[in-house]
């Protein structure tokens, strides 16, 4: 792998020890920002007009409904392989069937919505400029690395990952596009 490839997808799992064996900084990082974006909906609500909030907060409890769906779906398929750490488990089997066909990463996704419909919700504007931050963070930072452990872990990574090539976005199965 040329240094070039290497530093667009992040640094090596083995690299990572001061992080935690399994990847607990990065899940701290991410639980952090989670966290900021739980306490900042109730803490700075009330950003929208009425008549704008008689529509953003019904919207936002959809999206969060939609997310949870989302979460449980992929913490199903991934059955006894969920984990809460980036690197997997011991035994663990690669999840490329159901919501896995469409994106790699459901259960972030599944977040990402959650936060989105959680600030909308509640009208906070400054949970809602998080959801980027969250986002990105998740996209280029825990889901590379945790991609290196995948890769690392399982010899059919490679080939589902170019037959997914979304990480968070939906994607039909067997459709070509930008992988992300």
């Amino acid at each position: 792998m040329s240094s070039e490839s290497s530093s667009r997808s992040g640094p090596r799992p083995r690299d990572l020890t001061s992080f935690g064996p399994r990847g607990e900084g990065w899940v701290g990082v991410q639980s952090a920002l989670g966290l900021l974006v739980l306490f900042s909906g109730p803490m700075t609500r009330g950003a929208w007009a009425d008549d704008v909030a008689v529509f953003l907060a019904p919207l936002g409890i959809v999206i969060v409904l939609a997310g949870v769906a989302l979460f449980v779906l992929g913490g199903l398929t991934l059955g006894p392989s969920f984990s809460i750490w980036i690197k997997p488990r011991d035994g663990a089997r690669l999840a490329k069937d159901g919501i896995y066909r469409w994106m790699r990463h459901p259960v972030c996704t599944a977040q990402v919505l959650i936060g989105v419909g959680w600030a909308l919700a509640w009208g906070s504007l400054v949970a809602l400029a998080l959801m980027p931050v969250y986002a990105w963070y998740l996209d280029r930072y825990k889901l590379a690395i945790e991609e290196r452990w995948l890769l690392d872990t399982y010899p059919e990574y490679a080939a589902y990952r170019a037959a997914v090539p979304h990480r968070m976005i939906p994607w039909p199965p067997g459709k070509q596009g930008q992988g992300g």
